[in-house]
């Protein structure tokens, strides 16, 4: 409220993610426009992403795109792979795939790990180049070298499915290991199934209900994988 930028930044963040606050994506938005138009790049990035999700703001694609672009010639590497996925998934009237890998690839030679992920999806799924799983997954290795959880939850779930690699339980699971080591609930529950069957793994009932317990908060149906050893338990 003194006028203390990068503080009007960081509160408008906590309103639009409710940390410590009442959520209040309206007044984040407010606040980040603001901080926008005095040149603010991460708050010309946030905003990007609240118009694009339609958060706070009616959604707005073009508005979108005109802020990723803003905030990407303001130096916010990571626009550039945000501008990629507006492109892939072709909300852009007249851009598609062909553009998105442009994008991406400006983002990977700018350092940025979540473009190396756009890439890989692209090579998994024939997006835009062709299909090409062991492309994909050299992507994912290199995104999963720099501590990004998802990153290294896909990374193990190529080698887990075969995908550009030889099948490998036992890489799967370090993988996922590395991820469950951030809280990423998915590799929580992946390890949980490989430890109650003993997949790249030494079997282990009691190993998995953790993993299934540490992932039940906010994920169903590892609740009810926890649930369902609990009452194995309770029939021994």
């Amino acid at each position: 409220m003194q006028g203390n930028i990068n503080a009007k930044y960081t509160y408008a963040q906590l309103l639009r993610q409710g940390q410590g606050v009442t959520p209040d994506p309206s007044e984040a938005a407010t606040l980040f426009s603001e901080l926008s138009r005095g040149g603010h790049p991460y708050a010309q990035f946030a905003l990007a992403g609240m118009y694009s999700a339609g958060l706070g703001v009616e959604k707005n694609a073009e508005k979108s795109l005109q802020l990723y672009r803003l905030s990407a010639k303001n130096g916010i590497v990571q626009a550039h792979n945000a501008i990629g996925n507006l492109y892939l998934n072709e909300i852009i009237e007249g851009k598609g795939p062909l553009d998105a890998i442009e994008c991406f690839q400006k983002g990977i030679e700018m350092g940025d790990m979540h473009a190396h992920m756009s890439m890989a999806h692209c090579y998994n799924h024939g997006k835009g180049v062709t299909k090409d799983e062991s492309k994909a997954f050299h992507h994912l290795q290199i995104a999963s070298q720099s501590g990004l959880p998802v990153a290294q939850y896909n990374l193990g779930c190529q080698y887990f499915m075969g995908k550009g690699v030889n099948v490998d339980f036992a890489k799967a699971a370090a993988c996922f290991h590395e991820a469950a080591k951030q809280e990423f609930s998915p590799a929580l529950v992946n390890l949980g199934n490989m430890y109650y069957s003993g997949l790249g793994v030494e079997k282990n009932r009691q190993t998995a209900k953790q993993f299934y317990l540490e992932a039940s908060v906010g994920d169903k149906n590892a609740k009810a994988l926890y649930e369902q050893i609990l009452k194995e338990e309770n029939n021994d």
